[in-house]
């Protein structure tokens, strides 16, 4: 049996311990889907009415009302009036020659949203050109990780969870999902990925149980804004606390790829530069710049999670939470950022020193082991 084999097998079992222990988790944790009927809040989809919308151009707007000239549907080429949202900012009133969306509706209209595909496209070409022009092979492989990843939580997590199956378990399975796949779409079938796939798989399973024992710790529920809440309300079967839980695990799993696949490689390359390097001094030289990864990492995650939430951040603190710092840091959404920033900055604490020493390990020993294998082999 080859040695990709081998290791191929090395990596099945291991996918399978975290198979098991994400169900282990589940049972053994705080996160169960709870079992209580619905709520009058509930609504049924099977009988509720479809909203249909429709993109509108904007042709007249004064302080009460917006008169639009529809672009699609059975209307098309008619006008409607559609009055002023209630609590709407001038600032957000939308101008002539805006093109929005609509509720088709005659008897309750009302404008939703801007219209933003065409900008998010535009935006999305940029992307793709900057990709080809500049990361060249790397760069496309990335973003067809990328795609699969966004397909796994698009069309595997989102669809079961809302469907009633344990959303902590849900996430935790793709995870392993999007870590196996995208690592080998990304950087192809080589032994560098397989030990950074090696890595990740053992520090997912550190990532899980800590995000479970501190959501449990710190009694997260999950419903803490209003959007939350109302979902909660209207969803008393999925389990809220699995997903903010669950969600942690993604969020680490973005920066596990970063900061193994680069250590891997450091790893690699010393050997490289120098074959006569040993075990520990690669490992002593590759942590010296795993140090200074996880330094900037751990940067990036605080201003990333503190960026994405400054509204609800300055909402917050504008309430009376801030007359008291105490009860400032003890509301659920600042102690859920703080929980998360923390989980995440110690499964990159904890990928240094593992994917650092796995690859050391591995690869000084890769030829012996290959030969090895080949001589089983005959």
């Amino acid at each position: 049996m080859r040695l990709h084999a081998r290791m191929t097998v090395v990596l099945f079992v291991l996918a399978m311990i975290a198979l098991v222990a994400g169900v282990v988790a589940v049972n053994a944790s705080p996160y169960t889907a709870p079992s209580q009927p619905k709520s009058m809040l509930s609504i049924n989809q099977q009988d509720s009415n479809l909203v249909n919308y429709l993109r509108a151009k904007v042709t007249y707007v004064d302080a009460e009302k917006s008169v639009v000239h529809i672009l699609e549907g059975p209307r098309k080429g008619l006008e409607q009036t559609i009055p002023i949202r209630d609590l709407q900012l001038p600032a957000t009133r939308e101008k002539v020659g805006d093109t929005v969306l609509i509720v088709d509706s005659q008897q309750y209209p009302a404008i939703t949203e801007h219209w933003r595909i065409p900008g998010l496209l535009l935006l999305g070409m940029l992307f793709i050109v900057a990709i080809v022009l500049i990361g060249r092979r790397k760069g496309v492989m990335g973003s067809v990780g990328l795609a699969i990843s966004v397909a796994i939580i698009g069309l595997y997590v989102i669809p079961l969870i809302l469907q009633g199956a344990p959303s902590f378990w849900v996430i935790v399975s793709a995870s392993f999902m999007i870590a196996a796949i995208s690592l080998y779409v990304a950087h192809g079938r080589n032994r560098r990925t397989t030990i950074a796939l090696l890595a990740t798989i053992i520090i997912l399973l550190i990532v899980v149980a800590l995000a479970v024992f501190s959501g449990w710790l710190i009694g997260l529920t999950g419903a803490y804004d209003e959007t939350s809440s109302i979902f909660a309300a209207t969803h008393p079967t999925i389990d809220m606390r699995g997903v903010l839980v669950g969600g942690m695990i993604i969020a680490t799993l973005g920066v596990l790829d970063d900061i193994i696949t680069a250590q891997v490689a450091v790893v690699d390359q010393l050997r490289k530069a120098n074959a006569k390097l040993g075990i520990r001094e690669l490992y002593n030289r590759a942590s010296v710049v795993g140090g200074e990864h996880i330094a900037a990492l751990i940067n990036t995650l605080a201003l990333a999670y503190i960026g994405v939430s400054l509204p609800m951040v300055l909402s917050i603190v504008d309430t009376s939470y801030s007359q008291n710092i105490f009860v400032l840091f003890n509301s659920e959404f600042i102690a859920q950022e703080l929980t998360r920033t923390i989980v995440s900055s110690l499964g990159l604490i904890f990928a240094v020193p593992v994917s650092t020493f796995l690859a050391a390990v591995l690869l000084s020993n890769w030829d012996h082991i290959k030969s090895k294998t080949r001589s089983q082999d005959k």
